[in-house]
């Protein structure tokens, strides 16, 4: 009888043992699908959608920076009028892109403080070419 008690007990510790480890396989293959969704391979390289309208004197003047030394950069842009620089500001604000608001040359700056490595200066041309057609901006030129 003890032998048929201590045989239960072992299946009984043994099933047990299967279902855990069963639930840890479970866990372990939905984090790593969660931080394959969160955190993509970074392998992949990184591309962006460039919009076609975008001004080709801005994207020469953002790529002339590449592998430069990090140092602000001001990006100025001609606006009809001061609901378009809302719009433009708002735009550039979302993307956590400081500007200011010349009434009298109805300009919008932009300043510039990221690095210039060609990943950042692509997502900047997108960013930029984004809120200029959003607020029918026209870039005018870049300085220090």
């Amino acid at each position: 009888m003890k032998f048929l008690k201590w045989i239960v007990t072992l299946a009984a510790v043994a099933g047990a043992g299967v279902a855990v480890s069963q639930k840890v396989k479970k866990e372990k293959a939905k984090k790593e699908e969660l931080d394959e969704f969160l955190v993509p391979n970074q392998d992949e390289p990184i591309v962006y959608d460039v919009p076609s309208r975008t001004d080709d004197k801005m994207k020469e003047a953002i790529h002339s920076l590449e592998n430069h030394e990090p140092q602000t950069k001001y990006f100025a842009f001609t606006v009809a009028d001061a609901d378009h620089a809302h719009t433009f500001q708002k735009a550039a604000a979302e993307l956590d892109l400081s500007s200011s608001y010349d009434s009298e040359k109805q300009e919008v700056e932009i300043e510039y403080n990221g690095n210039f490595d060609e990943d950042d200066l692509n997502l900047l041309q997108v960013q930029l070419g984004e809120i200029s057609l959003q607020a029918e901006a026209t870039f005018k030129e870049m300085h220090d």
